[in-house]
């Protein structure tokens, strides 16, 4: 356990800073799970509107990730991201002031637009202060940190909710401002460059768009598009997953919350050995080993005939759900130069929320058409696709990489 530990000592300070700012702000990320009830309960608004809601939520992370991105690349990343969290902090202090009214949902709209907004700087200055040798590690103890984060976010808000609503509004606000200030008192303006990320261009630069850099790095469009095939497998936990079990097991919202505990504390404890037995594997070989895992895992819920053989399958699947989390954006940290990062980590949350957006609109036409039994052997084949996709991003970028070094080669030579 020791050894196993040891991988997160000795990384750059400002990833720790921003590790830890990261919990911070997800520890009193209040609001957003908390959000149908303050849109059902507090405002009177009837479900079928406050699902309306709830989808431009998710819409305004598009337009969200697309500016940040933007602005992470033309701007101090350091700027934006304080600029963005002091303006949703702003808002957040207004809500708690204005009490439960109608505009309200306004408000919470451009608090999760801005939200969305300030995600590509984050994850792009993680990638700068760390290097190919530390970033697994980096990658794994944020998402390590922001799991546990989530784990206790909704229970103080639960506490808070019940008698002190609009203290959801400043404890959202008061994580806000405790992140901020640690991002201005030990995140440098001008972070240094810990290492020159893998170039597949044999140019020092790479000039013009960003659709330009991708159009010569095709491992990276690979794996995006890899990412979406995730997401819409990894969305069907918490949308077939749910209609499977009320349909052929008694009490199925106790047994799903069970089964979600139990993926949780299955991040918390195996993320850590995970990315220890995992660290000399390269970020892409991980996440194709993450597919055949989300495949087994999720497949096995077709011929799941006991509740022990659904624990051993959410076992299983969450493993695959650590590898890709914690090497997929390892892979574009590694491959994408620090110039373009901002629009690249911008399109992959753009991915992201078109996967967990279209995956349950999927899984529903089909479980409409056929029944939800038969969605499994589906994804179990999605999840194959994802594989191929997956080993076709990594041959790509290896062919790409050894064209470099004989490009290299001829120069020195």
């Amino acid at each position: 356990m020791k050894k196993i530990m040891t991988q997160y000592k000795g990384l750059p300070r400002e990833a720790y800073v921003l590790i830890i700012g990261e919990f911070i702000n997800s520890t009193g990320n209040f609001v957003i799970p908390f959000l149908t009830f303050i849109l059902t309960l507090s405002l009177g608004i009837e479900p079928s509107e406050a699902g309306i809601w709830i989808t431009i939520v998710t819409i305004l992370y598009i337009p969200g990730s697309l500016i940040g991105g933007k602005l992470a690349d033309s701007n101090s990343r350091k700027a934006v991201i304080i600029t963005v969290l002091a303006l949703k902090a702003l808002i957040f202090v207004i809500c708690a002031f204005i009490g439960f009214d109608k505009l309200l949902i306004f408000l919470l709209m451009l608090s999760m637009f801005l939200g969305a907004v300030a995600s590509p700087s984050l994850r792009s200055l993680l990638a700068d202060v760390s290097t190919r040798e530390n970033r697994q590690a980096v990658y794994s103890l944020m998402y390590l940190s922001i799991n546990l984060a989530m784990s206790i976010s909704p229970l103080i808000a639960g506490l808070l909710y019940q008698k002190y609503p609009h203290y959801l509004f400043i404890g959202d606000a008061a994580t806000l401002v405790i992140a901020i200030t640690l991002y201005l008192l030990f995140i440098p303006n001008k972070p240094k460059l810990r290492a020159a990320p893998i170039s597949n261009d044999s140019k020092d630069k790479v000039e013009g768009s960003v659709y330009s850099f991708l159009s010569k790095n095709t491992a990276i469009l690979f794996m995006l598009t890899c990412m979406y095939l995730y997401y819409v497998i990894y969305s069907q936990h918490s949308f077939s997953l749910p209609i499977h079990l009320n349909t052929f097991h008694e009490n199925g919202p106790a047994l799903f919350g069970m089964l979600m505990a139990i993926n949780g504390f299955t991040v918390v404890l195996l993320t850590s050995v995970i990315t220890y037995f995992t660290k000399n594997n390269s970020s892409s070989k991980n996440m194709g080993l993450s597919g055949a895992l989300l495949g087994i895992g999720f497949g096995m819920i077709f011929i799941a005939d006991s509740v022990t053989m659904l624990v051993i399958s959410t076992v299983i699947w969450t493993i695959g759900e650590i590898l890709t989390s914690t090497n997929s954006e390892v892979f574009i940290a590694n491959n994408t130069k620090s110039q373009f990062r901002g629009r690249v980590f911008g399109l992959f949350s753009v991915i992201k929320s078109a996967g967990l957006t279209t995956g349950p609109l999927l899984g529903g036409f089909y479980i409409g058409l056929f029944n939800v039994k038969l969605i499994w052997p589906v994804v179990f084949c999605v999840s194959i696709v994802y594989c191929l996709l997956v080993y076709f991003a990594h041959m790509k970028n290896k062919k790409m990489s050894e064209q470099n070094s004989e490009l290299r080669s001829e120069v020195n030579g």
